[in-house]
């Protein structure tokens, strides 16, 4: 008989990949370890360095909400797909265009704010090796510009300044335009695109969400059409893998900060 703790995980609980949470557990052991790398620091720079579990809950999260989208974004491409193949025989090029996917566009914004709260608990975090107490990613260079020991933290600002410049969609730049971040959090909501339906005279189609704040275009020539039936020339373009990309950017970051540390998991 199932004990009640699992029926309620069954039911409730979340589980990272496998191979992040063995990471996450052997970087939650290290930096709570005794060693002189922290012997510097006193029980309260201490404690919110080592509270690493915050960035675990965080990431989590952010699987969390990938898991959704990529089952609803299947879910819809099976449907279109199905309605898709009875209007091949078309002699010029047109789409149809569906809005209806409020579900996704939810899951999509919820996992864009994860991401970026994510980054900041990880500031809080890697500020107090500095003693000092920042609590957003994009402030955490300059804050910790004058601190010491010199040598980590200039490799700290390096990792810090060479990924933040490629992340857009989830920090601004100085003097640029708001990040998709941004928009969603402070000033209205954005989707994850309108799902099309593209119908080409050879016969072929392509299913894709077009737009969006990952601007996601299948005319363009870095977007892999990912062929469903070469037979029948049907092929999809998905939001998941650029969001897998964007989560695995901010995964490298978080351990790469804490190796440069001195906690390599």
């Amino acid at each position: 008989m199932i004990s009640l703790e699992d029926a309620i995980k069954e039911v409730a609980g979340f589980d990272v990949p496998e191979d992040i949470e063995r990471r996450l557990l052997h970087l939650g052991l290290l930096v709570n370890a005794d060693t002189d790398i922290l012997r510097d620091l006193n029980d309260f720079w201490l404690n919110r360095f080592r509270n690493v579990v915050s960035v675990e809950k965080g990431l989590a999260a952010c699987y969390y909400h990938l898991d959704n989208i990529s089952s609803i974004e299947k879910a819809v491409i099976s449907q279109a797909l199905d309605k898709a193949i009875g209007n091949k025989s078309k002699s010029h090029i047109f789409a149809i265009n569906i809005e209806k996917t409020e579900r996704l566009d939810f899951e999509y914004q919820a996992f864009i704010l994860s991401l970026r709260r994510t980054m900041e608990y990880l500031a809080i975090s890697i500020s107090a090796f500095f003693k000092c107490e920042v609590y957003s990613i994009r402030r955490l260079s300059d804050a910790i510009k004058e601190s010491k020991p010199i040598e980590i933290r200039e490799k700290l600002i390096l990792v810090l300044d060479e990924t933040l410049k490629n992340m857009p969609e989830l920090v601004s730049p100085k003097g640029a335009r708001s990040a998709l971040r941004d928009t969603i959090a402070h000033k209205f909501p954005i989707g994850a695109g309108e799902l099309n339906i593209f119908y080409l005279p050879d016969g072929k189609i392509t299913v894709s969400f077009v737009g969006g704040g990952s601007k996601i275009y299948p005319w363009e020539p870095k977007r892999k059409r990912e062929l469903i039936s070469e037979q029948k020339g049907i092929g999809v373009i998905l939001i998941t893998p650029t969001l897998k990309a964007l989560l695995s950017t901010v995964e490298s970051l978080i351990f790469e900060l804490y190796n440069q540390i001195g906690f390599k998991a």
